[in-house]
């Protein structure tokens, strides 16, 4: 089933829920919205077989393309559908009133029909049809399952941890300034400028220090883990933009839901358990976050489909002459030393050729995790043995 379908037969459900929201209230104009929306759930819940069973619709009436989909199909409930179509014409051309009986009627018949015609051609319960069902399998899907089954048992603190734990698979983690033992804090200075946010005037101090002391400066600004999580104002502005997501859409999300972070080292989930988010907590706050994280997960989803990637993305070797060279510090003779290669089979990684800065050799970079990044000069590298990278140049 494709994204296109998926959406239609959410739209469906959509409209189904507000129907019944309607119908089961004293209020007898609301009951008469409920019938008009009721049959727009189901004329939708119809395009959407239409689109899966791949039939073609000329009409724009209703009978028309209920017997269309009905012939491939077999609905068995035409009779029924049409007195729906029929008692909709009257309430919203006629401005009739519907009886409240007959809303209720309607309102199970159309639960039933949906429920059964789903199993049939979908293959599945409509209720257990969601947009999930387009997110990637992964820790990420896994996540929003679980946030959906919490909305359904009606446990909504934890839906709104588990839709703010995806939020953090999608996007915040990029600002978790904890840093391991092995990583260096230079080496994500975006995050570390939007630290700087929080403690103004701190970093260009702290890029002076070593990088020991650097983490022990972070750690001494760290009063509980929440802390990590530096994604604050417009730190992630440009990131929702690339992905085409609504900026005020996310930054509801985060202020209805508890601020969540996963530790480096443990992989552990922390929660900032606050009062004003997770006690008395709104139905339609929590429906309105699972919906909007799931919309925001398949933005960036479909954003990374998108993404153009070189099929031949590997990882290329080049020969040395000998088993121990100097590697300089820029594509120059001129340039200091930034340290030593020293291999027993001359295989180095290698990304990269150049022409130099100051004079007309070529210049081979270094981009193995072994040994210091720089670059190498032609007359070090084995040409016949790294023929195949030298021919891009030669």
């Amino acid at each position: 089933m494709d994204i296109e379908n998926l959406e239609t037969i959410v739209l469906a459900k959509y409209l189904f829920t507000l129907a019944k929201s309607n119908i089961r209230t004293e209020n007898k104009f609301k009951r008469s919205m409920g019938m008009n929306l009721l049959q727009d759930s189901v004329e939708t819940f119809l395009f959407a077989i239409a689109e899966h069973s791949q039939i073609t619709l000329h009409s724009t009436r209703f009978d028309d393309n209920l017997r269309v989909i009905d012939e491939k199909v077999q609905l068995s409930v035409c009779n029924q559908l049409k007195a729906l179509n029929k008692a909709r014409v009257s309430s919203k051309h006629f401005a009739t009133i519907p009886e409240e009986k007959e809303c209720y009627h309607f309102m199970e018949f159309v639960e039933k029909f949906m429920d059964e015609t789903s199993k049939k051609v979908f293959g599945k319960s409509i209720v257990s049809i969601t947009l999930l069902d387009a997110i990637e399998k992964g820790e990420l899907r896994d996540v929003l399952v679980e946030a959906e089954n919490n909305h359904i048992k009606k446990k909504y603190r934890d839906c709104l941890i588990n839709c703010r734990k995806a939020l953090y698979l999608g996007i915040e983690w990029h600002y978790n300034i904890e840093l391991s033992d092995s990583e260096n804090p230079l080496s994500n200075l975006p995050v570390m400028m939007n630290f700087d946010k929080k403690q103004p005037g701190l970093l260009p101090f702290m890029m002076m220090l070593t990088p020991d002391n650097f983490k022990k400066n972070i750690e001494s600004y760290i009063k509980d883990p929440s802390y990590y999580n530096s994604n604050s104002g417009d730190s992630c502005a440009v990131e929702l933009l690339q992905y085409g997501i609504d900026n005020k859409e996310f930054w509801n999300i985060c202020r209805l839901t508890p601020i969540v972070i996963r530790r480096k080292k443990s992989k552990e989930w922390v929660v900032k358990y606050e009062y004003k988010q997770l006690i008395n907590i709104k139905k339609e706050n929590v429906e309105y976050v699972l919906n909007s994280t799931i919309g925001i997960m398949l933005a960036i989803q479909g954003k990374k489909e998108a993404t153009k990637k070189l099929e031949n993305e590997q990882d290329y070797y080049l020969v040395l002459k000998k088993n121990r060279m100097t590697i300089h510090e820029k594509a120059s003779k001129l340039g200091s030393d930034n340290g030593e290669i020293e291999t027993d089979d001359k295989n180095v990684k290698s990304d990269f050729i150049i022409k130099g800065l100051d004079d007309e050799e070529y210049y081979w970079h270094i981009n193995d995790a072994r040994y210091p990044k720089g670059y190498l000069c032609e007359r070090d590298i084995n040409l016949e043995a790294s023929a195949k990278l030298a021919d891009i140049y030669k």
